[in-house]
């Protein structure tokens, strides 16, 4: 219980949709557009819902390890 009214807060969905945009701020400066959208399109989803947001992180995060 205290876990799903810790990640369903306000806070918790802004810090999580924050951290995507911060990363595709990195991702753009470093030449990467396509992932620069996928993370901009994840902190909208991760605004919406932070299970959906900790799902995503976790494909977007395999999908850069197998892309280096």
């Amino acid at each position: 219980m205290v876990l799903k009214k810790l990640l369903g807060s306000k806070w918790s969905r802004r810090l999580s949709a924050l951290s995507f945009v911060a990363q595709a701020v990195s991702a753009l400066k470093r030449g990467k557009t396509k992932l620069a959208v996928a993370l901009v399109t994840a902190a909208a989803i991760a605004y919406r819902s932070s299970v959906a947001g900790i799902v995503i992180e976790l494909l977007l995060r395999g999908y850069r390890r197998k892309a280096a």
